[in-house]
């Protein structure tokens, strides 16, 4: 029952995030900070740990990231390549983890619906109230003062971990 959770956990969060969103921290290296196994039941674990070509500690991007890599040193172990295998940036202490699925006894098929065929839409008033609120949201998230424990850079470099606010549009903000 656990690995159905982590499965359905992992393919559900985590496949969007294999590639980061904002392209300034594409190639910020950052330490692994957790490599997370899902569907192992059965499998040499520690055997396909240690074929791994990354291991918690190395500096990885979003930029060098592959799944290739993973999927060849664990093919080489179990004679099959792993079921999905995603980074996700990041833990609180600001490092990656790490989810790869592997086909042991645990591993289950997360069943999905298909691809919506209809031609319905949101109600207009729906559509109405998300467009005005998405001002506010920024709003009120540029607003927020970043955390107190944000490392300071030189200035006129953004953080990586930044969302840019723009209040005017000449004078970028960032938010952290």
């Amino acid at each position: 029952m656990k690995s159905i959770i982590l499965t359905g956990y992992a393919l559900f969060l985590f496949v969007p995030s294999g590639r980061s969103q904002d392209a300034a921290i594409d190639h910020h290296p950052f330490a692994i900070g957790e490599i997370n196994y899902f569907g192992y039941g059965g499998l040499p674990l520690e055997k396909i740990r240690a074929a791994l070509p990354w291991h918690v500690g190395d500096k990885l991007s979003f930029a060098t990231f592959s799944r290739k890599p993973v999927a060849d040193a664990i093919s080489s172990v179990i004679g099959k390549p792993p079921t999905d295998v995603n980074i996700v940036c990041c833990d609180p202490s600001r490092r990656l983890e790490i989810f790869i699925g592997l086909p042991g006894s645990t591993s289950r098929s997360v069943p999905t619906a298909p691809a919506p065929s209809g031609n319905i839409h949101l109600d207009p008033e729906g559509l109405r109230l998300y467009n005005q609120g998405q001002p506010l949201m920024m709003k009120i998230s540029c607003q927020a003062p970043p955390p107190k424990n944000t490392p300071q850079l030189p200035p006129n470099q953004p953080h990586p971990f930044a969302r840019r606010c723009n209040k005017s549009p000449s004078i970028p903000v960032y938010l952290y």
